[in-house]
């Protein structure tokens, strides 16, 4: 097929030998019209598309047309729902009727192999489209316009099945394409080169969730929605959002939300996340991550949370994943490819991902920990300002009101005046194992308090560092590794060994004394356990 810029079609069937000339068939086309474009058939060798335009002498009239029979005859597929001179045309690889259009206004699409058009928006600006092609491995629909550049639709699998019949379901989980892992190479000169760089913006990392919901089944809420990029620590302030849209990232959104809960092939929940829940269709993406493992109150980083969005990345496979939306539900599977730059085996990621969880559960025995010493430090608190207020209730300073009256006791001896002042004994003990567990915790990590630079050697920083060396690559865990998360571990014990030690010994006998004293509040405890 060729068509030139002065009006002339033609077509052979022989390689080139020979030409059929095509032109006086196209019917209600100026002569001379310039032909941009000409899409042979992906399906049918007898059929082929055609665009025209003239606006050269001012006639912005569009023209596009479709032939089954080689070009003998021609059928219009213009509508009035076409704005502009039409540049370009392409039909999918899958669905034959499936068409795309370019005008000088914008991008058109049809599911109806031309009958009806509607004119895409979503992301799309108003500008000259003058070239298109969907990709045949990705399926993204690949959009070039005059005077703005590439734009790429991506994964146009939903177009080819969202028909009125689907549309009208409550709830629909669209084609699950592959999702793709691969570690991005950051330009020379560092990863956060700011403005150094001039990039457009990628395809958001892992695996596109495409579904729609029915108007009668989209939930009450403002704003349009959203896909959480994970669980957050905080508020994350405009220049991260700033940071995390530069860099691909999707901020948390607003808006009525559909739960998504993501599993592995033995059924174990890995990730739940968010997703928006508009009428019409809806996209999700999962970063491929798990859900992230529980962190020490108060240790998260924003910053990160909102960047990275959960725990490591998980080895590639096949999951389940299920969307629910009130009381309707959909399920699906999604597998996921593993880097093709990679030499790891199966078994090298299974290997990789069984040290990481066990790194992952060091992480969580340390936060439950912190969690235990910071609940029994505020108890102990409590106690101690019950204690004091008792030792004024005694002196006659205030009404007691806070403790049972002790039995009346004989004059103490010589010797035994502490014995003679419990409430004086649990503000001094309460004081005493403040201290010890808090310094435990300094063991276990940095708290959120601390001022100035402090050296990273506690067993938080340890799991950091640990985990740092396993996420860092697609490799099974070196020696070197192993023998790090060993030593990550033993350090762990030492510290819940004494943590247990001070639970069992003074914290106990202090549980005894309030007891004794009439103030009942610290509850029965067991030191921590790794696992």
């Amino acid at each position: 097929w060729v068509g030139t810029d002065d009006g002339r079609l033609h077509v052979t069937q022989d390689g080139g030998a020979s030409w059929s000339s095509l032109e006086a068939n196209l019917p209600g086309v100026p002569a001379h019209a310039w032909i941009p474009h000409v899409e042979p058939s992906k399906f049918d060798a007898a059929t082929a598309f055609v665009v025209l335009e003239d606006h050269r002498r001012s006639d912005w009239t569009p023209h596009a047309f479709r032939t089954d029979d080689f070009g003998a005859t021609w059928t219009s597929l213009v509508t009035d729902d076409i704005d502009g001179y039409v540049l370009v045309i392409a039909q999918d690889p899958v669905d034959r009727d499936l068409l795309f259009l370019g005008t000088e206004f914008g991008l058109f699409l049809s599911q109806d192999g031309g009958s009806s058009w509607v004119k895409w928006t979503h992301g799309v600006p108003t500008a000259s489209v003058m070239d298109l092609i969907v990709h045949p491995r990705d399926h993204d629909l690949v959009i070039a316009t005059h005077g703005r550049g590439i734009y790429i639709l991506d994964d146009i699998r939903a177009l080819r099945s969202a028909s009125s019949e689907v549309l009208a379901e409550p709830l629909h989980l669209f084609e699950l394409p592959p999702a793709q892992q691969y570690r991005p190479f950051f330009a020379p000169g560092g990863m956060f080169s700011m403005q150094g760089e001039f990039l457009g913006e990628n395809r958001p990392y892992g695996a596109m969730i495409t579904y729609s919901i029915h108007p009668e089944e989209q939930p009450e809420g403002e704003g349009e929605g959203g896909a959480p990029a994970g669980p957050s620590a905080g508020a994350p302030s405009p220049e991260m959002l700033a940071m995390a849209e530069m860099m691909g990232v999707a901020g948390p959104g607003g808006g009525p939300q559909v739960d998504i809960t993501i599993t592995d092939a033995s059924g174990e929940k890995v990730r739940s996340m968010k997703g928006p829940a508009k009428a019409g269709l809806n996209r999700a993406v999962w970063n491929l991550r798990r859900d992230g493992f529980k962190q020490p109150p108060g240790g998260g980083d924003p910053m990160m949370e909102m960047l990275f969005g959960g725990g490591p990345e998980v080895p590639p496979g096949t999951y389940a994943m299920k969307i629910s939306l009130g009381d309707q539900a959909v399920e699906g599977t999604i597998e996921i490819l593993p880097d093709p730059r990679s030499s790891a085996t199966e078994a090298d990621y299974a290997a990789k991902w069984t040290t990481i969880l066990e790194t992952g559960s060091l992480q969580e025995a340390v936060a439950d920990a912190v969690v235990q010493i910071i609940e029994t430090r505020a108890d102990i608190e409590t106690i101690v300002k019950k204690a004091q207020a008792a030792q004024k209730a005694e002196a006659g300073q205030e009404p007691a009101g806070l403790h049972e009256e002790p039995a009346a006791e004989a004059p103490a001896e010589e010797g035994e005046e502490a014995e003679q002042d419990p409430y004086g004994r649990l503000v001094e003990m309460g004081g005493e194992i403040s201290k010890k567990l808090t310094a435990l915790e300094g063991r276990l990590r940095t708290p959120p308090d601390v001022k100035g630079i402090v050296a990273q050697n506690d067993a938080m920083a340890e799991v950091s560092t640990a985990m740092m060396r396993l996420t860092s690559s697609w490799d099974p865990p070196s020696s070197a590794d192993e023998a790090y998360v060993r030593q990550t571990r033993h350090a762990i014990e030492e510290v819940l060994d004494d943590l247990r030690a001070l639970f069992d010994g003074e914290i106990s006998e202090l549980r005894s004394q309030t007891r004794a004293a009439g103030i009942e509040l610290l509850p029965e405890m067991e030191g921590p356990h790794l696992h």
